[in-house]
């Protein structure tokens, strides 16, 4: 398997300005509105916390998504904060429908790579794509 290392993850709090015109100083504060959750990454939030050097306090109200798009869209209709990966919000942050609702962001170790297998390495269309994806990974990374 030949590896593409692509590019870290970064996570921050985010929500409708509508919900949280201004970002919140003390975390804990975000627990107090409803909590959107991805069901395949349960510890994401305790992992921003952690990163931040808090303790994940107790959440009131939360959803639970197996779909990011899901979230983005409960988000931008003011239903509740979530803990998103940047790189999935760009639209949304630019269009002004989506504000960082605490100023930490956290870069855990989860990371995005491309996997290749070395029987298809060197296939013309392969390295084709291949090489347009990386660029384009290069193109958004550099939004973060």
């Amino acid at each position: 398997m030949r590896v593409d290392y692509l590019m870290p993850e970064f996570l921050a709090p985010m929500a409708s300005p509508k919900l949280l015109p201004e970002p919140v100083s003390d975390p804990a504060q975000l627990m107090s509105q409803r909590i959107l959750h991805h069901t395949t990454r349960p510890e994401s939030w305790k992992i921003w916390f952690n990163d931040l050097g808090a303790i994940l306090p107790e959440e009131g109200s939360s959803l639970r998504y197996s779909q990011y798009e899901l979230i983005i869209e409960a988000m931008v209709a003011g239903h509740g904060i979530g803990l998103m990966p940047l790189i999935l919000l760009q639209r949304e942050i630019a269009e002004g429908k989506l504000v960082q609702a605490h100023s930490h962001v956290a870069c855990p170790r989860s990371a995005y790579y491309l996997l290749t297998p070395l029987h298809k390495v060197g296939i013309s269309k392969i390295e084709s794509f291949r090489s347009w994806f990386l660029q384009r990974v290069k193109e958004l990374s550099s939004y973060q």
